[in-house]
């Protein structure tokens, strides 16, 4: 859980190229103190909150890209977060997130 280089580092392996660069101009980014960071959660599942079950919702696939929606939920809170899939080197790996609110993680970090 959470949003910071420890983290994305465990993540690494599915993430896409892409995304890893984005991420780490993200944290390269001074922050000003006392600051509260833009993204402060799990921007993965979209919470502050450790999800107790989830479920893949909707596929879509169209040559080297895929959307797969996947519900997540917990004591207090349900949320939708739509993986944005690219293929690269053999296997599927995440590019991009769609939240129910309309942003995506890259509108966050500064695409």
């Amino acid at each position: 859980m959470g949003f910071d280089p420890k983290t994305i580092a465990l993540k690494s392996p599915w993430l896409s190229a892409g995304l890893k660069i984005r991420i780490a101009e993200y944290f390269a980014r001074p922050v000003p103190a006392g600051e509260v960071p833009l993204i402060d959660g799990d921007p993965f599942t979209d919470t502050q909150e450790y999800p107790n079950r989830f479920a893949v919702d909707i596929s879509q696939i169209q040559d080297e890209k895929a959307r797969v929606q996947v519900s997540f939920a917990g004591y207090r809170f349900f949320r939708r977060v739509n993986y944005e899939l690219v293929y690269e080197n053999g296997t599927w790996q995440i590019d991009e997130l769609g939240y129910e609110q309309g942003e995506s993680l890259g509108s966050l970090i500064g695409k």
